[in-house]
């Protein structure tokens, strides 16, 4: 939870700033859900979450240097070849909807 105050933090300074548009605060609190880990090591996210994340039955954890990420198969194949944030937001191609 600390780490996600201080990107919280450093989010909101760059607002201030004029850096990033106000949006972008409301885009992360939007979009963030602190998960708890049951005694069988699964991890539940809510409905919202799974439908933001286009979840079905498949997931993929990807290791993010601080912080893990939950990525559906086809989406982190099509951010994997993207070197640059993408401006305006990308349009998902899921390839994987029969999986």
């Amino acid at each position: 939870e600390a780490k996600l105050g201080e990107a919280a933090d450093f989010l909101r300074e760059q607002v201030r700033a004029g850096v990033k548009p106000a949006a972008a605060l409301r885009a992360f609190g939007t979009t963030t859900q602190i998960a708890s880990i049951d005694k069988q090591g699964r991890i539940t996210l809510d409905e919202a979450t799974r439908k933001h994340a286009g979840l079905k039955n498949q997931a993929v954890i990807a290791g993010a240097i601080d912080h893990l990420e939950i990525w559906r198969p086809s989406r982190l194949r099509q951010v994997g070849t993207e070197h640059e944030v993408v401006s305006p937001s990308r349009v998902w191609i899921d390839e994987d909807d029969d999986v």
